[in-house]
């Protein structure tokens, strides 16, 4: 990251609770802002509230797997949130 830029925000969504963790605590520890979910309607919802530059999205998820919510992020993407 550029010094003086503010940090990338990535969401993670994992239902796994240590893995989710283990993403969380790896990319903070890399400068990142970081969000978290542990399933496809949570990660929605948080990536309407806070719009992430990235989301890192597990396939296999409960309530709503990673293929329609990745389809459904799509939209959100194009809200680009102001730096």
């Amino acid at each position: 990251m550029l010094e003086g830029s503010p940090a990338a925000r990535i969401l993670i969504v994992e239902d796994y609770a240590d893995a989710r963790d283990l993403y969380v605590e790896y990319f903070r520890s890399h400068g990142f802002d970081v969000l978290a979910a542990a399933n496809g309607l949570e990660a929605l919802e948080v990536a309407r509230q806070h719009r992430p530059d990235v989301i890192v999205l597990d396939v296999a998820l409960p309530k709503l797997d990673g293929f329609p919510c990745s389809s459904a992020s799509v939209p959100i993407a194009s809200w680009r949130r102001r730096r």
